[in-house]
């Protein structure tokens, strides 16, 4: 008995993406369904309606001890089903999936299951981390201008997107213009994948919070800016119709930047602000474009040595687990950075992990077998 081909793409549709790329020597037919477009997305689409991975990128020692960003490792956190008592399972990937030997200074928020590394007078690479596929990108026109002397007073890193109605994904970098001695608040740079160029696009009218990761959702890009020298507000880039748009209100009362962070849980744009002794967060409501306050949290409480004090910056919120912990990424936390969870019931904190080694990134991410060509 055989099974209908469309039962066997639904089966295929439901595996994780180590044993897709295993069963691609089973037939033909199996590596041509695994490799066309169409089940790529659906694959994707599916494994986006559940809890997410988290990528870990890790800096490597070398004997001596001495840092180096050349070399690098990829691992993966994966949280289970609660257990019995209401605690968290979770596998953490002692062993690497793989690593590289590339020079870096920061990596993208991923987008799809991808995520864009790259330096700020040199290389940019975007990558698979799960099926190991990578590409190079030539440099912005930013790169060669920081290669070149010029400074930025902090730093205003890199976008990774995608246009929804195209299907087609962007790299999208908004920075300072006065710094660089450049005309306008900002200044933008696109890069297109189908022809390998950046081009500039119409830029937006506020200076850009330095150090703060832009948030992809839903076909458009989002930025922290300068209203005025006391307000802060958000942008969107539309990754189709490449043209900004100010977010009118803000629940932002915080002057200070590294109070304040933005965020993507459970495909909600939010962002976070401490004001001690608490830390809250807002969801931004589409239809009416108004922010609610859906979490406030007593950082007070919380158990000396978990999450940094007052006068530390914000811990990064990196997802909502089963709509009952809230698991933060605090990376200014003395000796290594700490990932500590918030249950949302009991309102307590507990020590998720601290990793063995340097930790430059963790960000949640779908597997997936995407690749741009």
């Amino acid at each position: 008995m055989r099974l209908h081909q469309d039962l066997v793409e639904e089966i295929l549709e439901m595996l994780p993406v180590k044993s897709l790329l295993r069963f691609k020597v089973v037939s033909k037919t199996w590596k041509g369904t695994i490799e066309s477009q169409c089940f790529k997305e659906r694959h994707m689409i599916r494994r986006q309606s559940g809890e997410p991975s988290f990528l870990l990128i890790d800096d490597q020692d070398d004997d001596e001890g001495v840092l180096y960003n050349e070399d690098f490792l990829i691992r993966t956190l994966v949280f289970g089903p609660p257990n019995l008592i209401g605690d968290q399972n979770f596998d953490y990937a002692d062993q690497p999936e793989f690593g590289y030997h590339l020079s870096f200074d920061y990596v993208s928020r991923s987008c799809d299951g991808l995520v864009c590394i790259y330096e700020f007078h040199g290389s940019i690479f975007v990558l698979n981390p799960t099926t190991k596929w990578m590409r190079e990108v030539p440099q912005a026109s930013l790169q060669k201008l920081l290669s070149q002397g010029y400074y930025q007073y902090g730093l205003n890193l890199l976008a990774f997107g995608k246009d929804i109605c195209t299907k087609t994904y962007k790299l999208v970098w908004l920075y300072n213009s006065f710094e660089l001695n450049l005309n306008g608040a900002t200044t933008c740079e696109v890069f297109d994948f189908n022809i390998n160029t950046w081009r500039y696009v119409e830029s937006s009218p506020y200076r850009v919070l330095s150090d703060q990761h832009p948030i992809y959702l839903n076909g458009s890009l989002h930025w922290l800016i300068f209203k005025s020298n006391t307000e802060i507000k958000v942008i969107s880039f539309d990754c189709h119709t490449e043209i900004f748009q100010e977010i009118p209100e803000s629940p932002i009362t915080e002057e200070e930047g590294s109070k304040i962070i933005m965020c993507n849980l459970n495909n909600r744009l939010c962002v976070s602000e401490k004001k001690w002794p608490a830390q809250d967060i807002w969801t931004l409501n589409c239809p009416d474009m108004t922010w609610e306050k859906i979490y406030s949290l007593d950082l007070s409480s919380c158990p000396n040595g978990l999450l940094s004090g007052e006068i530390w910056p914000i811990a990064y919120p990196l997802a909502v687990l089963n709509k009952r912990k809230i698991l933060f990424d605090d990376e200014y936390q003395v000796g290594r950075p700490h990932v500590v969870i918030y249950d949302l019931e009991t309102k307590s904190y507990s020590l998720c992990f601290v990793p063995a080694v340097s930790l430059t990134l963790i960000t949640p991410y779908f597997q997936s077998l995407v690749s741009i060509l």
